[in-house]
């Protein structure tokens, strides 16, 4: 069997950091809890959780200097709650991004479970995360990170920086450690109150999977291509008013075959310790469910915080996302609706 692993590496760089007199540690994250009300067609659910406005969360990150202005990195993060799925994820430690790496004047270079930049459109150009309101995981892509990833992103020229993203494709077998190999390449703009960021990623799927993560138990007997292509957008107008555009398509070409885009329309507006969101999307499946009335979901999201310290990390806050969704089959088809209020701090 092939296989590739880059943990050796990871567990290396992150004991040397830690060992380190010189090393450069610091603990952040997100605590979030709420309640929220989710309505469909059928079905009315009431929920005492978390994560409604912001992912609940603890990051460890950690730098040390080396030579020539060069400095070791690493983060490690605990995610509480899956993003986009309701149930909390307390089984594992070290669950979300794990990468070390290093650096420089030459830009940087991480391996291990590294965010993509396809993440980075959906977390900077629609204003609700992976939270409610944002569609992530329902009609927006959900790609997040993979194993098993190398990541080099260059230094920044004039505002624009590239990055390349590579998954190693282990191959031969239908054991659970045989994964699909993934390739991204990323652009992104930020000068002044534009930025602008494009990502393309090509997962090479294994089995019958749906693309958008490593399918680590799937066999590799059958594979198909499912690409992931992203464009965001957003422009600071002046007077707390920010604008925001997202696009993204997904389509694979073989297996369980996926053709859908999907756009969303964001503005925020802030005034004082107030804050005050909206997003219009539209989602489009040419491969809606047979006996769909329509292959278009519309839906709208608003969101208000009221923000408790000037750092504007903490707040109490409400949000509320309606879709009219006909890409189902008729008896399912109709209004989806969430309503969540909650507390939420920054550490």
């Amino acid at each position: 069997m092939k296989k590739s692993s880059l943990r050796p590496f990871i567990i290396s760089a992150l004991s040397v950091a830690a060992m380190s007199a010189h090393a450069d540690v610091s603990i952040s994250g997100v605590f979030d809890l709420g309640y929220a009300s989710t309505k469909t067609p059928s079905l009315t659910t009431n929920t005492v959780d978390g994560s409604y406005a912001d992912l609940t969360r603890v990051v460890i990150k950690g730098d040390v200097p080396l030579s020539n202005g060069i400095k070791g990195i690493f983060t490690i993060e605990t995610d509480f709650f899956n993003p986009g799925v309701a149930a909390k994820n307390t089984t594992t430690w070290a669950n979300g991004e794990v990468q070390a790496g290093l650096t420089g004047g030459f830009g940087m270079i991480q391996a291990g479970r590294v965010n993509t930049a396809t993440f980075f459109n959906t977390l900077f150009y629609q204003p609700y995360g992976t939270a409610v309101g944002s569609s992530f995981g329902t009609y927006a892509n959900s790609v997040v990170r993979f194993d098993n990833t190398a990541k080099y992103t260059t230094p920044t020229f004039n505002g624009f920086k590239a990055s390349l993203l590579y998954s190693a494709k282990n191959t031969d077998g239908s054991t659970a450690q045989n994964t699909a190999g993934v390739t991204e390449y990323g652009l992104s703009y930020n000068n002044g109150p534009l930025s602008v960021g494009f990502a393309s990623l090509k997962n090479e799927v294994a089995g019958g999977a749906t693309g958008n993560a490593n399918a680590a138990n799937a066999s590799l007997s059958a594979t198909k291509d499912y690409v992931v292509n992203s464009l965001g957008a957003s422009y600071n107008v002046g007077g707390g008013l920010k604008v925001m555009g997202l696009y993204d398509t997904q389509k694979a070409d073989s297996g369980a075959v996926a053709d859908r885009t999907h756009t969303a329309l964001s503005a925020v507006y802030v005034k004082g310790q107030n804050q005050m969101s909206l997003t219009l999307g539209t989602y489009k499946d040419n491969k809606a469910v047979a006996g769909s009335t329509s292959n278009t979901a519309d839906y709208y999201s608003l969101g208000y915080d009221y923000f408790l310290d000037t750092q504007a990390t903490s707040a109490v806050y409400a949000r509320y996302t309606a879709t009219d969704n006909k890409t189902v089959a008729v008896s399912s088809a109709g209004t989806y609706s969430t309503v969540a209020v909650g507390y939420r701090f920054g550490f």
